[in-house]
């Protein structure tokens, strides 16, 4: 039943990602995507790498815990990308999470080791926020 439950979301996620990162690219809201860094600025590789990860994990994990209650910390949030089979590019890990249960919306933050980092804000769908260093600041 597990295995049956698994694929289920498995197969819905795939289902939903795809519009959802269309939607996401289509929103006018005031979040919006920030400029490509150029790879020989200060900001380097490391903010344009966890600017791409977290606009393809955040869509994913909402996908994914749609139908279930979402997380409300960063640790449930760890297990629910584990759950849904949505990992994190190596140097990459979970800065910060935020939910909002009266909207039902959550921010996520993905840093790297060397402090770059950048949020994604499921109510407009899209980033929010972005650094080169200092890794995700305290929500």
């Amino acid at each position: 039943m597990a295995s049956v439950t698994r694929m289920r979301r498995m197969v819905l996620r795939s289902l939903l990602v795809t519009p959802l990162l269309v939607l996401g690219a289509c929103s006018s809201d005031e979040t919006t995507t920030p400029e490509p860094v150029d790879p020989a600025s200060p900001q380097g590789d490391g903010a344009n790498a966890v600017i791409a990860e977290v606009q393809q994990v955040a869509p994913a994990l909402e996908s994914f815990v749609r139908s279930d209650p979402y997380p409300q910390t960063v640790e449930e949030a760890e297990a629910a990308l584990a759950d849904g089979g949505i990992a994190l590019a190596p140097g990459h890990r979970i800065g910060g999470y935020v939910y909002d249960p009266e909207a039902v919306e959550f921010v996520l933050c993905v840093e790297d080791a060397d402090g770059a980092w950048a949020s994604y804000d499921t109510a407009p769908m899209g980033v929010r926020d972005s650094g080169a260093a200092g890794g995700c600041p305290a929500e």
